[in-house]
């Protein structure tokens, strides 16, 4: 029983990865069914935070698939479960993450008040440089999404983590 638990849980940590690898090919669509695919694993596992994982990473394949509700109702969703579950990285990863949505929606004080709540979030971090790393990338993919309009978000975050 436990090697099958074990192997599920194998298998969606594969998905998520690919999920991840397929929204950074502009496989949105791909990328949107293995990011589902991982969560219902998760989810018969009763593995909350491998859920939330999930829904974060559906952010971007709705993002690569250019379905930016999609992609706001997931961030929110992932934010709930990190919320629930008391991970605050990840609650704050969310929460960027839907700033960065929203910038993308040229929602731009939506964005900052995202900005607001993750440093609210933050604050609950242990060590400096914890708190800092995700209001950088935010920091930094909101003016790059303000100037670059055509360089994708994930794209965004991947350079936004590179420059920290």
């Amino acid at each position: 029983m436990l090697k099958e638990l074990d192997d599920k849980r194998k298998l969606a940590n594969c998905l998520l990865i690919t999920s991840f690898l397929q929204a950074n090919r502009e496989d949105g669509g791909a990328a949107v069914d293995t990011a589902e695919e991982a969560k219902a694993l998760f989810q018969e596992l009763n593995d909350r935070k491998g859920e939330g994982i999930a829904q974060y990473i559906s952010i971007y394949a709705n993002l690569a698939k250019e379905d930016n509700e999609a992609a706001v109702t997931a961030a929110g969703e992932a934010q709930t479960i990190f919320q629930a579950i008391g991970n605050k990285r990840w609650e704050a990863d969310s929460l960027v993450a839907l700033g960065l949505c929203k910038c993308v929606s040229e929602e731009f004080d939506a964005g900052i008040e995202n900005a607001t709540k993750v440093e609210q979030c933050l604050k609950k971090l242990v060590t400096k440089k914890e708190q800092q790393l995700p209001c950088c990338a935010l920091l930094n993919c909101t003016l790059r999404t303000n100037h670059l309009k055509m360089r994708l978000p994930w794209q965004q975050m991947r350079l936004a983590s590179c420059a920290n």
